[in-house]
């Protein structure tokens, strides 16, 4: 009997960004961390170097920023 399996991954980061305009240069994080930035370099950044994109079956959610900021990744 041959087995087979599949992995599936769903990436989404919502956007850490104030919804009202007066409140849009106010930081969203208490620590002055950008998360998106970190969750970007930490995690989908890596994902993508190491190709493991090949072996998943996967979709990224619009609320990414690879668009913008990480175009090499995005390809």
């Amino acid at each position: 009997m041959n087995s087979e399996i599949c992995i599936g991954a769903h990436f989404y980061q919502p956007p850490r960004s104030a919804e009202h305009s007066d409140l849009s240069r106010i930081q969203s994080s208490p620590d002055g961390i950008d998360w998106t930035g970190r969750a970007y370099e930490e995690c989908y950044a890596k994902i993508a170097q190491n190709k493991s994109l090949e072996m998943l079956s996967f979709d990224i959610a619009p609320g990414l920023f690879l668009n913008i900021y990480a175009v090499s990744i995005r390809k």
